[in-house]
């Protein structure tokens, strides 16, 4: 017969659930905040690290350009969505992590085909094509790091004492 436990590393996943929920919300930028008139916020200075956020590929809020571009949003809303759904779906999850590596290699090929045909002009992208492969990709890493938070072990009757971990 057997059992599942679940145990948790609370810290780190409260940590995360907060940082990645700031990061969405700062990402949506200036316009979020009522300040339409700025163009360069402190949120823009502050992305302008990790984003291109060329105004043509961003959305906007409030009259004002998000603080990255439509890729990156949908990277930032998938991983505060996937780790608010976390506790839940690390109860149903039954995709083992190999798969999951996979889908997070396949999300990323995915997203650098559709960067090179678009720069070659083979078709043209728009902001919810973008959107939607930075969402792929950003649930792929938050179903890969679940196990992190919430792993998942095997106890087995079978042999006294004995516990694997899934």
């Amino acid at each position: 017969m057997k059992s599942t436990i679940l145990t948790s590393n609370q810290q780190l996943y409260y940590f995360l659930l907060v940082a990645t929920g700031l990061l969405f919300v700062f990402s949506m930028g200036p316009g979020l905040f009522g300040d339409s008139k700025t163009m360069i916020s402190w949120q823009h200075k502050i992305f302008h690290l990790v984003c291109h956020q060329d105004a043509f590929r961003s959305y906007s809020i409030n009259g004002a350009t998000m603080a990255v571009c439509a890729r990156c949003f949908g990277i930032y809303s998938a991983l505060f969505c996937g780790l608010v759904l976390a506790p839940i779906v690390a109860h149903i999850r039954f995709v083992k992590r190999k798969r999951m590596v996979q889908l997070l290699v396949a999300t990323i090929a995915l997203n650098v085909v559709d960067v090179i045909a678009n720069a070659a002009e083979i078709y043209t992208n728009t902001l919810h094509s973008r959107f939607i492969l930075g969402v792929l990709f950003g649930l792929s890493v938050t179903a890969l790091i679940t196990d992190e938070f919430f792993k998942r072990i095997i106890l087995t009757e079978d042999i006294y004492g004995t516990t694997n971990i899934a």
